[in-house]
């Protein structure tokens, strides 16, 4: 008859167990919140994107009505246009890779759970400078 003491054998090993099932959940939590900061900054970079065409598309209307649209009149809406769409961009990138790379460490890809985080993971921290407070063409 085993004795109380023998239920307890493993015991160590079932506590292995369940701290790496915890480190799992925690590198699955952060991972989420990694995607929902690079979504929340895509989302705020196409927010920014929309308000500079209409800041684009009544300027050209103004210029319209006065007969005046020239190339060189709405050479500043320009710019900062592409400035964001080649952050938007970016961002998509950045939020693909690290989609990619949920993918492959949720179906066991290469065999080993991802312990630190990834490169995509690391450079997610939303960038608050730079942000112009105005539009530059008021």
């Amino acid at each position: 008859m085993p004795s109380f003491w023998d239920r307890f054998r493993d015991l160590d090993s079932l506590k292995e167990q369940a701290e790496e099932l915890i480190q799992q959940g925690i590198r699955g939590s952060k991972r989420q919140a990694a995607l929902a900061k690079l979504r929340y900054r895509v989302f705020e970079l196409e927010r920014r994107m929309n308000s500079e065409f209409r800041v684009l598309g009544e300027k050209v209307w103004d210029l319209h009505q006065a007969e005046a649209v020239t190339p060189e009149n709405l050479a500043g809406a320009y710019t900062v246009l592409e400035a964001l769409a080649d952050e938007i961009a970016e961002s998509k990138d950045e939020l693909n890779e690290l989609l990619t790379s949920a993918r492959e460490s949720a179906e066991g890809a290469d065999g080993e759970p991802a312990g630190e985080a990834s490169e995509a993971e690391r450079r997610i921290e939303p960038d608050d400078e730079g942000r112009p407070e105005a539009t530059p063409l008021e």
